[in-house]
């Protein structure tokens, strides 16, 4: 998805097909009920990276005892961006550009960045009331690929100015200072003093077959622009470390694909099959039909 200009709308259209028939739902016992802060839209953005590891965050204000603070989920994806263009433009290229990123990019972001109430900076402007992307990655692509293209084989140093400054006409200039409760805060004090996590005390695990367990490893998808490593854990103990989390009270920042074939846009579910070599090259016609089955089947829940 990150290779996508147009990420969002795209992973709609991918997506469109995973139906089911009829009105079937599904009933889900809640075991554990953690304190969380309300969803929030992302528009046409594929900016859900963003958005869900900055509600980790909000909660993980809540566990700490802290007020939570709607955070600029904007400002972290405008941060990224502009580290995301100086790879794309110290690869010449060759690394993927779209809005997609990845749970890290966000505790990364705060780390070196900081970060801002939302009402400081919300990325919206000339009267939008949501998020559209499309002709903002249009243009810094196109920008992007002049730069590496550039017939003279140099690099213009004065680039990243102009990146940001398409930043601004597209999202808004960042506050440099801002008031929040009557105190002047810039987002490195905020992030310090507002919302008081320590960046250090997260850690991130992939699952994945191809590279050994127990040792770090790069998840090789385009979202990974940062060329991040994490553990590798076997699936089993990916599962157990959640429940460990949840049972002591911490949420957890999960990022997954929603274009699995696993995955039912209408009914909201996803789930992992007993049998997934069945599966293979996508569902049938058929199984389309017969969705809400399969998942009754293999998530074992009861039609509501």
């Amino acid at each position: 998805m990150g290779g996508l200009l147009h990420a969002q709308d795209d992973l709609i259209k991918k997506i469109s097909d995973n139906k089911t028939q009829g009105k079937a739902g599904f009933t889900f016992k809640r075991t554990i009920d953690l304190a969380t802060t309300p969803i929030e839209n992302q528009g046409s953005s594929g900016t859900c990276w963003s958005y869900s590891t900055n509600s980790f965050l909000e909660s993980e204000m809540i566990k700490a005892g802290r007020t939570p603070v709607p955070l600029a989920k904007i400002y972290t994806a405008r941060c990224s961006y502009i580290d995301k263009a100086d790879n794309f433009v110290r690869m010449n290229g060759a690394v993927s550009w779209g809005d997609g990123g990845e749970p890290h990019d966000v505790i990364n972001m705060y780390a070196k960045y900081g970060i801002l109430p939302y009402d400081n900076y919300t990325g919206l402007v000339n009267g939008a009331t949501k998020n559209n992307f499309n002709a903002m990655q249009t243009s810094l692509k196109a920008m992007l690929d002049s730069i590496v293209k550039n017939p003279t084989g140099t690099v213009d140093l004065a680039w990243k100015d102009r990146f940001k400054d398409s930043l601004d006409k597209y999202l808004g200039k960042v506050p440099q200072q801002f008031e929040y409760n009557g105190k002047q805060y810039t987002p490195v004090s905020f992030a310090k003093e507002v919302v008081g996590l320590n960046p250090d005390d997260y850690i991130e695990f992939i699952s994945q077959n191809n590279t050994p367990y127990w040792q770090k490893a790069m998840m090789m998808v385009p979202d990974n622009w940062a060329f991040q490593w994490d553990w590798n854990i076997p699936p089993q103990e990916f599962t157990n470390i959640i429940d460990h989390a949840l049972k002591l009270g911490y949420t957890v920042a999960w990022g997954t694909d929603v274009s699995e074939p696993f995955f039912s846009w209408p009914n909201g579910v996803a789930f992992v099959p007993q049998n997934p070599e069945i599966y293979k090259g996508g569902l049938s016609d058929e199984q389309k039909k017969n969705f809400s089955m399969v998942l009754n089947q293999n998530l074992k829940l009861p039609p509501s």
